[in-house]
């Protein structure tokens, strides 16, 4: 890269054993990744450089379901109706999300999963126990 390699070059090139190197078009920064962990340089730039090639080498896992629907209710005449179906769905992530258009507060009520049937089922019960 026309620079000259000094002790202190090398002493930032370290990788440890095992690990596999991170490509880099921006520079000679390494980056490196060990298992899940992935290593890179914080500039900005050579960072993105880092990132646009290690996303394509990462393996993807199931996509998750999201189903959402709006209640112009507070988040917190919703909340223990929430918690009750949390609880009985304890493989899905369910959320509350308070908002205010100007008239009326209102929640975005949330329900994530990797198995879309039962983000559905999830999402009927808490409709249905909440008269939508």
């Amino acid at each position: 890269m026309g620079t000259q390699l000094t002790p202190n070059r090398l002493r930032m090139a370290r990788i440890p054993v095992g690990a596999k190197l991170i490509l880099n078009a921006v520079s000679s920064a390494p980056g490196f990744s060990i298992g899940n962990t992935h290593v890179m340089a914080g500039v900005p730039e050579v960072f993105r450089g880092m990132v646009d090639w290690l996303i394509p080498q990462l393996a993807a896992g199931r996509p998750v379901q999201s189903q959402s629907v709006e209640v112009r209710r507070g988040e917190s005449d919703v909340a223990e109706e929430l918690k009750a179906i949390a609880a009985e769905f304890p493989d899905l992530s369910l959320g509350s999300y308070p908002f205010n258009d100007g008239n009326v507060w209102g929640t975005n009520l949330v329900v994530r999963g990797l198995d879309a049937d039962r983000v559905a089922t999830a999402m009927g019960v808490l409709k249905q126990r909440l008269a939508l």
